[in-house]
């Protein structure tokens, strides 16, 4: 472990650096710190399984250990029994008026 005032010296000297007008600190531009990329949402159940739920568009998905089917994506997720069920609220959700408009 070195002395609190070498530490401090070094504080300082990079102060009096950053403070020289003789130099300037860079700015790269902020894609190099951000780059472009999907936010992605995902719901996960009891067994483990992860679900995307930012999908562009609704997908039904069986989950094999629970035995459920899982319906996911365009900020859903919703659990059913059968597979029956989960197609017929994809359908409700696909046609309804305000799913048009978000496609």
């Amino acid at each position: 472990m070195r002395p609190m005032s070498e530490g401090i010296q070094l504080l300082n000297a990079v102060q009096d650096v950053y403070l020289m007008d003789e130099v300037t600190v860079a700015n790269p531009p902020a894609a190099a710190y951000n780059p472009p990329m999907a936010a992605l949402v995902f719901a996960r159940l009891d067994s483990g399984q992860v679900y995307n739920i930012d999908l562009p568009e609704l997908k039904v998905t069986r989950d094999d250990v629970d035995g459920i089917y899982v319906l996911h994506g365009r900020g859903h997720f919703q659990t059913f029994e059968t597979r029956e069920e989960a197609f017929e609220r994809k359908k409700e959700l696909t046609t309804a008026p305000s799913a048009r408009r978000l496609a």
